[in-house]
């Protein structure tokens, strides 16, 4: 509707809300040099409850047009000083005046003057004599069309200014991927506007061209490094189904350059918080064996020395040494493969080799666990993972420091491999019989900092670090906990989402993880 319709009716919009068309009041501006025509139509509109203004002229009605805000116009098309057709078309250009419903009556009903009615912008064309029923009737059709565009036109703005006060990026595209609707947010983003962007495919303008990335989405967010957008973002797509066809999707962009940031120095404070941890324990691991090895090199030595040492004995002590030797050589190489690099390596790689060679690396730390008993229940066979191990590792000491802290007076922590149920992913579990967790946290227990110890133990970043691990593996983590009855955090980890195009690191932007033992909730 035009503006001036749609500011009466938005007045009205009380009784349209409240009644119907007949129980409201309607403006009527009645033109016509006729005083006789214009006092009948007053009476007729009047019968129907509508309120009567008159002009004489198309002069006059300009005039009063803006004081009046009439709700419909009725004009003659033969008048004095300025016609009803000048004066159709000069409202037509007036503010307020573009969409508002125009009928124009006349004796003249031949072709080219209802053409030129039309021309000028007429909502309808009656000739006379008129007839009071069909008059009030088309009024009344007018008028009902008038209130249902006003009311579309004022959801659709509603619609867009709510699109458009969205931060994150929205994008819609057609069943081809070409781009037909954008918020201002993208627009902004992109630096451009949305009629540049329309018709687009959305491969080119935020994916880098590439097709398959583009359309491999569900509503399942992923995270994704995109130079074209500056940034690292949340995508999730959702199809648009028309009768079970897809016609299209809607794409949410968040920008989460800035979590992603934090999530580093939160991993750089872990790192360095909990090193010397670390250190100590891989030193006391080591420093086991070694003690083995000098003691019984030592007596061997003394009993060759003193002409006591004989074959068996000396059997015994290489196979002592061996052992221990071999021992130590484990622990380096475990340590080597957890803290191998500091720049991120995607690779394939075992899953329980990973969960083998985790427990290996903090078995003097397990030991200490007062009355708690670490299980291992591993599928075999288990199809090759896409990841970087030292996060990998780095989430399931987390996990695992996790569930201790859960089971202050002891129990029996679980740990599960399995494949997932779509043949795509792998299953990665932590159970606990410990204390389990009130409902009341459960969405809080991924926030950065947020933990249930004392002031001064704990940082509360444990689980936040992995919930940022499992993110840039494009995984999923969930909880499943009861008071009392322990805990179950599952993490599925897609087997191939890392490994695309041949094994492209560089598609996805996953952060080093901390070598560091994690905090527990």
């Amino acid at each position: 509707m035009a503006r001036r319709v749609g500011r009466r009716l938005a007045v009205s919009d009380g009784r349209l809300k409240r009644g119907s068309l007949e129980d409201q009041v309607y403006r009527v501006l009645v033109v016509d040099d006729d005083p006789h025509l214009r006092a009948m139509l007053r009476r007729i509109l009047e019968a129907q409850r509508f309120e009567v203004h008159e002009a004489t002229d198309g002069e006059d009605c300009l005039l009063r047009f803006d004081a009046i805000a009439p709700d419909i116009v009725l004009m003659d098309v033969m008048m004095p000083v300025l016609d009803g057709l000048s004066a159709c078309a000069r409202l037509r250009a007036t503010p307020g005046g573009e969409s508002i419903p125009i009928v124009m009556i006349s004796v003249l009903d031949d072709y080219r003057t209802v053409n030129r009615a039309f021309e000028a912008g007429a909502t309808d064309y009656i000739t006379k004599p008129l007839n009071a029923q069909v008059l009030t009737n088309r009024l009344q059709h007018m008028l009902r069309a008038a209130r249902t565009e006003q009311l579309i036109s004022r959801a659709k703005n509603e619609w867009e200014a709510t699109f458009d006060s969205v931060s994150d990026l929205i994008i819609v595209t057609d069943s081809e991927g070409r781009i037909v609707r954008c918020n201002r947010a993208t627009a902004d983003r992109l630096g451009t506007t949305f009629n540049t962007l329309l018709g687009w495919p959305i491969a080119d303008v935020v994916f880098g061209g590439h097709v398959e990335v583009a359309t491999g989405f569900d509503t399942v967010g992923r995270e994704m490094d995109l130079p074209a957008l500056g940034g690292t973002f949340l995508i999730s797509a959702y199809p648009i189904h028309v009768e079970g066809t897809l016609e299209g999707r809607v794409y949410v962009i968040r920008d989460v350059t800035e979590r992603k940031q934090l999530e580093m120095r939160m991993l750089a404070s872990q790192k360095m918080a909990d090193l010397g941890a670390l250190a100590a324990g891989v030193a006391h691991e080591i420093n086991s064996p070694l003690q083995v090895i000098t003691g019984v090199s030592q007596s061997l030595l003394d009993r060759q020395a003193s002409g006591t040492l004989d074959a068996e004995r000396l059997q015994k002590g290489l196979v002592t040494i061996h052992r221990s030797g071999w021992r130590c050589a484990e622990i380096v190489r475990a340590l080597r493969t957890y803290a191998h690099a500091a720049t991120t390596n995607i690779a394939p790689t075992g899953l329980n080799d990973i969960v083998e060679d985790t427990l290996l690396l903090i078995e003097n730390q397990l030991k200490s666990w007062s009355s708690i008993s670490v299980v291992t229940d591993l599928a075999p066979d288990l199809p090759t993972l896409h990841c970087d191990r030292n996060q990998i590792t780095q989430l399931l000491i987390n996990l695992l420091t996790n569930a201790r802290d859960a089971m202050p007076r002891g129990g029996t922590i679980t740990i599960r491999t399995r494949p997932g149920a779509d043949g795509r992913s792998l299953l990665l579990s932590v159970s606990d019989t410990g204390i389990g967790i009130p409902e009341a946290i459960r969405s809080r227990l991924f926030d950065p900092f947020f933990t249930t110890k004392p002031p001064g133990q704990g940082t509360g970043l444990g689980l936040s670090i992995v919930a940022g691990i499992v993110r840039a593996h494009q995984g999923e983590v969930t909880v499943d906990s009861a008071v009392g009855n322990g805990s179950t955090f599952a993490v599925t980890l897609p087997c191939d989402a890392l490994a695309a195009d041949g094994g492209d690191q560089n598609e996805v932007a996953i952060q080093p993880a901390a070598e560091a033992v994690g905090e527990g909730r």
